[in-house]
Formats: structure tokens, sequence, C-alpha cells
């Protein structure tokens, strides 16, 4: 993307972007991302300051300079110069995600208009890409300034919402499209949602305290729900649930390849999405977080194996670089 600000925390020399005091991480302010948010807070020798806010605002950050490492949505990364993903982890899902869906009281095949959350490109992107190779329709596009329309359901009107918010409108409508099985169903493929990236100039070795940090929170996501806002009436049961049942935050191998190589697709093939930008598609891989795991004491919670990164190295740089 072409105008990026200087950042405070960075200096240009010859082109590159070194980093001249504590860098700022941005990330995203929903449940989703509480496991990753303890590790930034609670892993040793990590020194940065945390910016959390909704996926969109978490791009623009990192596109104005507000941060130089961030969590982003995957719509975004192709547009960025200068950038790498820098983690082996993302925000993802191999079946059910339940925070991004399309919630209708009409079947989808006959809705004739979907209001769109602004919170997440990669999302309304999706929902694109979903309506034109799988629901087969081409409805009117509106952005939903006003949750408020929620509450007022019209005839052919479906709703695209993300996030938190997700969980307060479960069974209020006859209908509700998870779009992470819907791709799932669409092409046998996980999806990622949002990836880590930062400008080049970083250093190795920042690079390497955040993923150790980002792995500790990932092996206490226990931890970081009982440190949390999301304890709730049940304990934190429902939290912990959602984040070793829903999430998979590995950026594996079939995930980085579809990263990599379905942006020429989209391209040509997702014109209609909302933004007529590409679709951020992912892969089969397993999930990392076995189910069976998730049934007895959530303290017992399996440690996250690290996955290797050569296969996705060689597949981002075509585009990233």
């Amino acid at each position: 993307m072409n105008g990026v600000t200087k950042p405070e925390s960075l200096i240009n020399s010859n082109g590159i972007w070194t980093m001249a005091t504590t860098p700022t991480i941005t990330a995203v302010s929903y449940l989703n991302t509480i496991p990753f948010v303890y590790g930034l807070k609670h892993a040793d020798n990590l020194r940065a300051d945390l910016l959390l806010a909704p996926p969109a605002d978490c791009a623009l950050n990192y596109i104005e300079g507000k941060a130089d490492i961030a969590l982003l949505p995957a719509a975004v990364v192709p547009e960025l110069q200068d950038t790498n993903i820098i983690t082996e982890y993302c925000i993802g899902a191999v079946s059910a995600v339940r925070t991004v869906v399309v919630v209708s009281n009409t079947p989808i095949e006959r809705v004739k208009r979907i209001w769109l959350d602004p919170h997440s490109r990669t999302s309304v992107q999706l929902c694109g890409y979903l309506a034109k190779n799988r629901w087969k329709i081409a409805p009117e596009w509106v952005a939903m300034s006003d949750y408020a329309v929620l509450n007022t359901p019209q005839e052919g009107d479906a709703y695209l919402i993300i996030g938190d918010k997700v969980f307060g409108y479960e069974g209020m409508f006859r209908y509700s499209y998870d779009l992470a099985v819907e791709w799932r169903e669409a092409t046998k493929l996980p999806f990622a949602f949002a990836v880590w990236v930062a400008r080049k100039g970083i250093s190795n070795e920042f690079i390497d305290e955040l993923q150790h940090a980002l792995t500790f929170g990932v092996e206490h996501i226990w931890e970081a729900v009982e440190s949390s806002a999301y304890m709730g009436k049940d304990n934190g049961l429902t939290a912990y649930e959602y984040l070793t049942r829903n999430i998979d935050f590995i950026l594996d191998e079939p995930k980085a390849f579809n990263l990599a190589v379905t942006n020429k697709r989209n391209a040509e093939n997702i014109h209609n999405s909302p933004k007529n930008k590409k679709v951020r598609n992912r892969s089969r891989a397993r999930k990392t977080h076995n189910s069976d795991c998730c049934d007895t004491n959530p303290h017992h919670y399996k440690s996250v194996q690290r996955r290797s990164m050569h296969f996705y190295h060689s597949k981002m740089h075509a585009f990233i670089a």
C-alpha cells in the first residue's frame, strides 16, 4: 500500500525501517486473541507497548505507523509493502469458528441484501466469495453502521456479524451460516482470518521473543481466560471451550500454502466481493487442539507443537516480497 506514514518508533535508513525505541504491537480486542495478549503481557524478555483494537482498526494502526507489529486481517496483507508475516501463529479455524456468521430469517439462497459488519475486511471478502461461488447469489451489499438493524430483521435481508457480539445473537435467527464451515464445505480447507506481520527492519531477536511470547500464551489458555473479563457465570468454561474447540492458532503449512497460492486465483474469481478485494483462503490441516483435551480439566490442556516454517517461507515470498 502506498503512502505509509513513518512510525515514530522506527527510523528509515536507505529505505529500510529499523527499530529506534520500544516497538508497539497492535492486536485484536476480541476473545479469540486473549491467549496472544496473555503471552505478550506475561512472557519474559518481551519489551513492547500493546495497542488493542478491532481488526479493521489494527490495520489502520499499522498502515498509519502507530504500530510496528500487528495481528492483521489476512485480506490486508498483500496490499502492504515492506511487510513480512513473522510468526507461526494466526487466528484460524478448521471447522466452525462461531464468531464469523451470516444470520437471517430468510434461507441464504433467497437473500437479496446482506448487511456487512465493518470490523473485518477478511470476513467481508470471504462472505463475497461464498455468495458468488457457494450460495450462487448476487445480493445488494450494505454497510452496517448501526447494529440496531439486527433487532428488526427484514424479509430477504441477511447480516454478517463478527467477534464477541455474535454470542449475543446465537439462536435469535432462523438461519445461521458459519463462514468457516461454509468455506470448509466448499473447498475442504480450513481458514485463517488474521496473521502476525511486521515491517522489514524488525530484528530477528525481537521476532524470536514475540514467537516465544505467543507460544507461552497459546500454551496457557486457561490462565489467559482466568485473567480476563471472560470468566462469566460459568467460571470461564464457555470461553475456554471456544478457544480450544473453535479457534486454531497455528499457521501451519496448508494455511501458509493457501495464503500464498490463492491470491492470483481470488483476484480473478472474487471481483464481486463487497470491497472487490482478494479473499484469503486456507488449507486442509488438522486442528492443533485435540478436542479430547477440552473434555477434562482445563489445566490439562495440551501444549501446542510448533510447526516447521520452511514450506511457509518458500510459498509466501512470491507475494510478500
